[in-house]
């Protein structure tokens, strides 16, 4: 296909991978007409206008010479065992994910949860992230609709203690790729799950985008806890873009904790609805930035009954040129009495250049509620930085005790213990270079 330059060209382009995409997998007519549904909205929303801030045209060039020939699982899988040998000494359960595709040959799941792969997905799971119909607003997640090529859906059941799984993202590609990944995640009733992810590239770093759809489903009772600890090491021009739905049953509880050291462009766009009584979403995040990196945080929780809770607590340090977004607005509505809900984003500036833009936005219509927000940014405390240097530490080293006291309510709500020495060495070894 020739440069895409407009609404027209983008349509055929995305009529070319379906094509393409069809003579690699059965996708079913209802599938297909689902995807075709996805353009016919692209079209209505002029995606010219709002989705090229999320992929330039370079980005789509990239995609065009995606389909590419990869490697046989089994070299893939031979690949893994060479390159990453430590993910095989662990005990516990796991799961690989290879391209966006579950290997159930490299896994090992407890009794009570179930991954099913993108490829096996029904139509009934292909269009669940639709549920509320809000993918249907954003012009991305409307790409993904249209192109998804891989994901999976993880089932959780009733559970008697917190089982825990490590799931090992693998990127087997030796060239820049464009990924358009739906994943679905579905609590049962009672059901208790700590995810850790984890990142790997088997070859040298590549630009790559990732466009994600992901959708929770907590039933009654149920408690997650995900700890989603970096993305893979990508060269310049890499994206990472991610619309997450959110669906909280009475007494469910989500806590997600990010943690972004290595990354070049982030965007989370995640919409939490609190369904019945007593469900409590929190959510954790650390950036250190640097260069031209930049992370950005769009949130929207609508408290929808009573006795809800949520909980921000974003954390970022930022140097050279790089940008922090923080953007988020908590809904109370008429029905949500007794609401609690915080917000809160405190940013550290490194440098002239460094930017933090942050918008904590409170809307309530109930009367009974306790919330709070507050956003924060400035530089290192240097009467602090004065008291250190003046007990003969190092500036270096003093910089890195304040940075680190200062993402210490973070650090502090993580509760595994593998996730949190992953956090942070991965921290120490970034304030090496910021």
């Amino acid at each position: 296909m020739d440069m895409i330059n407009s609404v027209k060209d983008l349509v055929s382009f995305f009529l070319h991978r379906i094509g393409e995409q069809n003579l690699h997998e059965d996708i079913g007519d209802k599938k297909m007409a689902l995807r075709k549904s996805a353009i016919e909205k692209i079209l209505e929303k002029d995606l010219n206008k709002d989705a090229y801030s999320y992929f330039g045209n370079d980005d789509l060039q990239i995609d065009l010479k995606l389909i590419e020939e990869k490697e046989g699982v089994d070299k893939i899988i031979k690949t893994i065992k060479l390159k990453i040998p430590h993910l095989f000494n662990n005990p516990g359960f796991c799961a690989t994910i290879i391209d966006g595709e579950f290997c159930e040959s490299l896994s090992c799941l407890p009794k009570n949860v179930k991954i099913i792969p993108f490829k096996d997905f029904g139509e009934k799971e292909f269009a669940y992230s639709l549920k509320k119909e809000k993918a249907w607003d954003n012009p991305v997640a409307l790409i993904n609709i249209a192109l998804a090529n891989s994901g999976f859906l993880l089932e959780a059941k009733k559970s008697s203690s917190q089982e825990k799984i490590i799931i090992n993202h693998i990127n087997s590609s030796s060239v820049s790729t464009v990924e358009h990944i739906r994943n679905i995640y579905r609590l049962g009733e009672g059901a208790k799950l700590t995810i850790v992810e984890n990142f790997y590239n088997l070859h040298e770093p590549q630009t790559r985008v990732n466009n994600t759809v992901s959708e929770w489903i907590l039933e009654e009772g149920a408690v997650v806890n995900l700890y989603s600890l970096d993305y893979w090491v990508c060269k310049a021009g890499s994206k990472n873009i991610t619309n997450s739905f959110v669906h909280q049953k009475k007494n469910s509880v989500l806590s997600l904790f990010n943690c972004y050291t290595n990354v070049n462009s982030v965007k989370n766009n995640m919409h939490v609805w609190l369904e019945d009584e007593y469900a409590n979403c929190n959510l954790y995040s650390i950036s250190l930035l640097n260069k031209s990196s930049c992370v950005e945080d769009n949130i929207l929780i609508e408290h929808l009954k009573k006795n809800c809770q949520s909980q921000q607590v974003y954390k970022s340090v930022i140097s050279d040129s790089a940008k922090g977004c923080f953007d988020s607005l908590v809904l109370v509505h008429k029905d949500a009495q007794k609401t609690s809900a915080i917000q809160q984003n405190n940013n550290i500036l490194l440098s002239e250049n460094a930017v933090a833009q942050s918008n904590p936005q409170l809307e309530i219509f109930a009367d009974d509620v306790v919330c709070a927000h507050g956003s924060t940014v400035g530089q290192i405390d240097s009467e602090a930085l004065f008291y250190l240097r003046s007990r003969g530490i190092g500036q270096r080293a003093a910089y890195n005790i304040l940075l680190k006291a200062f993402l210490h309510e973070v650090l502090d709500k993580i509760n595994d213990p593998l996730a949190l020495k992953i956090t942070e060495d991965a921290i120490n070894q970034k304030l090496k270079n910021l």
